[in-house]
């Protein structure tokens, strides 16, 4: 079942490392407020957060039922409470606010995820374009979030970011760029350069070819009302 389950990754360390840093100060009060780790994986992401933040108990759910028993164990070997749920993005959560999402779903081109190293054993539903998921996350975002509440997501390059952007501006306020790093494509992907050049002609994704490699990007963006 581990398979299935996505490692702590570049995008993890990120969004671990942009939530403490934006997020620390604004906490009032620690007993009250509610993390949401959203498509939590193993849980990493949302355990290194809550201990980060002196937190003492987060909630997290996933799609896939594998992550249940990880999720559930990481975080105990934390000393963490953890309401861990299994279904499709906010499903799990009618009726709850949180006071923070995190957004870590899907957001690779399906034909791209394919190649990759990353999606073995694992489902990847985000589309031709990569972002299908983080925009159903972004439009319903705000019936699950308190009035103050903020939701934090990664914008990957191997999708059509600028339409994850998009969205995110329709539906809040305000957007804000927390962080950007760029990253070599693995080399077991270079084979398949025609594949990656024709979905960048068709703006699924986006790149920029030094040196014989293949530079990507991660960034991670902040949005609130």
């Amino acid at each position: 079942m581990a398979s299935r389950v996505f490692s702590p990754n570049l995008t993890s360390e990120l969004l671990v490392n942009s939530v403490i840093q934006e997020v620390k100060a604004l906490i009032d009060n620690k007993d009250k407020f509610k993390l949401l780790d959203l498509g939590s994986g193993g849980g990493h992401v949302g355990v290194q957060v809550a201990k980060n933040l002196g937190l003492s108990q987060i909630w997290s759910s996933d799609l896939d039922v594998a992550t249940l028993e990880i999720s559930i164990r990481v975080a105990k070997e934390s000393g963490l409470k953890i309401d861990h749920r299994v279904g499709d993005l906010f499903t799990p959560w009618e009726g709850d606010r949180f006071d923070l999402i995190i957004d870590d779903v899907s957001g690779v081109s399906r034909q791209i995820a394919e190649i990759s190293p990353w999606f073995q054993g694992v489902p990847c539903s985000s589309g031709e374009c990569g972002t299908l998921l983080v925009q159903r996350v972004l439009q319903d975002a705000n019936k699950y979030l308190t009035d103050k509440g903020r939701i934090i997501f990664p914008v990957i390059s191997l999708s059509a970011g600028y339409k994850i952007i998009s969205a995110a501006k329709k539906y809040f306020k305000n957007v804000k760029r927390l962080q950007r790093k760029q990253w070599p494509l693995p080399e077991s992907m270079l084979e398949f350069k025609y594949l990656l050049r024709q979905q960048k002609e068709n703006r699924n994704i986006d790149y920029e070819e030094k040196f014989g490699l293949i530079i990507c990007y991660t960034e991670i963006y902040l949005a609130h009302n």
